[in-house]
């Protein structure tokens, strides 16, 4: 998972937003402004999420130790699930904010740019 976060860290894309979430799977968008995001990465197994709808800027990583336990005081987190932690500017402030997801997998979407990232990725 660590690797896939890397990868999605050198996307480029500014601009990101929650495409879809239908309570299991996030999809998440990227570019260099909102209106011409394109797919970017998938994620499955998703049991908890705290994350505002449009960020910018990301940065994806593991969960440290201690973020792990704040979040288990609010969501259960398996085995088999990651902890990661967006950290992002918003809309409303250009302060970077922590953002939470625990999912299983992450992959790269079919449409996710550069060229060399155009296949799925699974973790």
């Amino acid at each position: 998972m660590k690797d896939f976060l890397e990868l999605l860290n050198s996307l480029g894309g500014w601009d990101w937003c929650i495409r879809a979430y239908d309570g299991c799977a996030l999809e998440l968008c990227s570019g260099t402004c909102i209106e011409y995001s394109q797919p970017a990465a998938r994620f499955t197994g998703v049991s908890y999420i705290s994350c505002a709808n449009e960020f910018s800027h990301p940065q994806f990583r593991l969960a440290t130790e201690n973020e792990r336990k704040e979040v288990a005081k609010v969501a259960p987190i398996t085995s088999e699930e990651f902890v990661i932690v967006i950290e992002a500017e918003t809309m409303a402030s250009m302060e970077t904010q922590k953002f939470v997801l625990v999912a299983e997998t992450g992959a790269l979407m079919d449409s996710a740019p550069p060229a060399k990232l155009a296949s799925p990725h699974p973790i």
